[in-house]
């Protein structure tokens, strides 16, 4: 699959008008609203398969897309297993142990994500047991040092160092994205 800013772009429903825009602005070294700590002016959230999507759009017309691999209320419904990478290995009344549930975070220019290994208890936060297999695009810059760094129990950030260059000069910050657990199936992702 060809992976572009255009195609990014045209599946999110930007606007033609705005998609010109954004591209100048990244050519001339200024940050999308939606990576400069903008808020968004509207947040739509859905579940498409077995993944909950959470769309924020800016003003500017950028958008960040970030995926969670949902995990059923009760641990006894069968998860549709060509669908979502999220696995039961285990379950009780009480207790679900899942395996291989993915987070995933689209800037546009940036996408990062990883797999992780959960455990989910009725009533009480989860546990994230074993966070991995990072994955990650980019598109006119270079993402190194790539690092998972554990939190807490329920949270895992996924961070790498991103570099670009700007007509001429090189700038680099860090980019993250981050997988939080809540009580019981909860879960959602977080980024700068």
């Amino acid at each position: 699959m060809n992976w572009s800013v255009s195609s990014t772009f045209d599946r999110y429903s930007v606007p033609k008008t705005q998609q010109q825009g954004l591209i100048d602005k990244l050519n001339n070294g200024v940050a999308w609203d939606s990576m400069s700590g903008a808020s968004p002016v509207r947040t739509e959230a859905s579940r498409v398969g077995a993944s909950d999507v959470t769309i924020e759009r800016y003003a500017d017309g950028s958008v960040v897309v970030s995926t969670i691999d949902a995990v059923p209320e009760n641990p006894d419904d069968p998860m549709p297993a060509s669908i979502s990478s999220c696995r039961l290995v285990s379950s009780s009344n009480y207790h679900a142990n899942y395996k291989n549930c993915y987070g995933n975070v689209e800037f546009g220019v940036i996408q990062m994500g990883f797999h992780f290994d959960r455990n989910t208890v009725k009533g009480k936060v989860g546990t994230i047991t074993r966070s991995y297999g990072m994955t990650h695009r980019i598109i006119g810059g270079a993402l190194s040092n790539h690092r998972l760094t554990k939190f807490s129990g329920s949270r895992v950030r996924y961070s790498a160092d991103l570099s670009v260059v700007v007509k001429g000069l090189p700038i680099g910050w860090t980019a993250w994205m981050e997988v939080r657990l809540g009580k019981g199936s909860a879960a959602w992702t977080v980024h700068n």
